[in-house]
């Protein structure tokens, strides 16, 4: 059985380009660094932006995070950046992970949309 859960938000459809804002000093400290088991974990992409523009097959890998953001998402097949994870989301991975293991399948990985973290 997959876990789904709700990203938040939508990849980028390129990078560089967004400018830096101030951050708070509270978000400095929450991005996953490289020892989280969290690092290296596959996900499925089925966000709106990945079906319309997939990349190889949608399954992605995360990433230690770059401030403002808790943690990232390349393609698992060719290393293309395919988003952010908010700090909710990575919250509630953690939460999965600390409470059930590291599951076997890949994770499932939705915006916010009409399907339901049950489906």
């Amino acid at each position: 059985m997959s876990q789904s859960f709700d990203s938040g938000a939508e990849a980028p459809s390129h990078c560089g380009d967004v400018p830096t804002c101030p951050m708070p000093t509270e978000f400095k400290t929450f991005a996953i660094d490289s020892s989280s088991p969290l690092v290296g974990a596959v996900v499925f992409l089925d966000r709106t932006i990945d079906r319309r523009r997939p990349c190889c097959a949608n399954t992605g890998v995360i990433i230690p995070g770059t401030e403002p953001h808790a943690a990232g998402i390349v393609c698992a097949d060719c290393g293309r950046h395919r988003g952010w994870l908010p700090r909710t989301t990575v919250s509630k991975l953690r939460e999965i992970i600390e409470r059930f293991g590291m599951p076997s399948e890949p994770l499932i990985v939705r915006d916010q949309s009409s399907h339901f973290a049950c489906d």
